[in-house]
């Protein structure tokens, strides 16, 4: 069995975990346009790299756009929450159709770098 868990998500995953806490307590997301793509950037790949270590850990034959659904549904499923918390408790997290449609670019992209790094990573083991 491989190693499930790289230094690379676990890296990620510490940056999504610290821009989240600065976001949202230093209010960096109302004050700085860039915090939100950033983060969004961020998440993509963190859950990019989870899922291409399972696929790669349990199975033999994958293909890496499953990868990149994967992701984007998570990222649209993220999408979706904030909405309903806008609805439910007017917290504001989606100003507009286009914050979020730049988010789920971001996670699209984000899905797309870490399949090219690990395939690049994964062709030159060979």
């Amino acid at each position: 069995m491989g190693k499930l868990v790289s230094t690379e998500t676990i890296f990620l995953f510490v940056l999504f975990v610290l821009g989240e806490f600065f976001g949202n307590v230093f209010n960096l997301y109302r004050t700085l346009v860039a915090w939100d793509i950033v983060t969004h950037f961020v998440g993509g790949a963190l859950v990019s790299s989870i899922v291409i270590s399972f696929l790669h850990e349990y199975l033999k034959k994958y293909y890496y756009a499953v990868n990149v659904a994967i992701t984007l549904g998570v990222g649209a499923a993220w999408e979706i929450i904030e909405f309903l918390a806008d609805k439910m408790f007017g917290l504001g997290l989606q100003p507009s159709l286009n914050d979020t449609m730049v988010d789920l670019i971001m996670v699209f992209s984000a899905a797309v770098i870490i399949n090219l790094i690990f395939w690049y990573r994964k062709r030159g083991s060979k």
